[in-house]
């Protein structure tokens, strides 16, 4: 396996950062264009909550949840 450099990382980590960037304001571009201003104040709306859930979803809270009597360790 080989290694990379610090600067190298943080340039391949800066670019694929800048390309979802731009992909993101593509996306919203489209959307504006094409749905109703209704269509886009409910998705403004409910966006911020999919993420907080989204981003709880990832961090394992269902499963800590679901089963509360185990010992999960965390790595």
């Amino acid at each position: 396996m080989c290694q990379l450099s610090s600067r190298k990382g943080s340039l391949i980590l800066m670019a694929v950062y800048l390309i979802t960037k731009i992909l993101g304001f593509v996306f919203r571009m489209q959307f504006v264009r094409i749905a109703s201003e209704e269509a886009v104040g409910i998705y403004m709306t409910v966006y911020p909550a999919f993420i907080f859930f989204l981003a709880a979803i990832q961090l394992g809270l269902p499963v800590g949840i679901l089963f509360p009597g185990t010992n999960f360790m965390i790595p």
